[in-house]
């Protein structure tokens, strides 16, 4: 097995770590993997940081149910890490309201002397037509 192959993995890994810490709102998993200069940029645009992500999480007014990645594409350039994919989501806010999405994502990685740390992440909204595969 290549360096790229052992590293590929390593990230593939941590991405599966980072989807299972946003469900179980695993703020210290999430906290281990996120870069002190994280940037967040949510489909609507926002932007966060990692406190701001976290805080989120923590104590926020409501939960994910589900986040799945359905694709992934990682490539390598020495100490950084690109991933690109398609993520599904299901977010139950505090009044019991239910929100599904489906987005493009983009997170980097970036090799540090502690391993590979998540340094951002941006989603993209996906509608019906873009799901599809359809263009107008």
């Amino acid at each position: 097995m290549s360096d790229g192959d052992a590293d590929r993995l390593v990230i593939a890994a941590l991405e599966d770590r980072r989807a299972a810490a946003i469900i179980a709102a695993d703020v210290d998993t999430l906290a281990a993997m996120t870069d002190a200069d994280y940037v967040h940029v949510e489909t609507s645009g926002r932007v966060r940081t990692k406190q701001d992500f976290l805080e989120t999480l923590r104590s926020g007014p409501g939960r994910f149910e589900r986040y799945d990645i359905r694709e992934n594409v990682i490539q390598l350039y020495g100490d950084a890490a690109v991933v690109t994919g398609v993520f599904e989501n299901a977010y139950r806010a505090a009044d019991g309201q239910c929100t599904a999405k489906t987005a493009r994502h983009i997170r980097v990685y970036v090799r540090r002397s502690g391993g590979w740390m998540n340094v951002s992440h941006q989603a993209t909204a996906l509608d019906t037509a873009a799901r599809s595969g359809r263009t107008a």
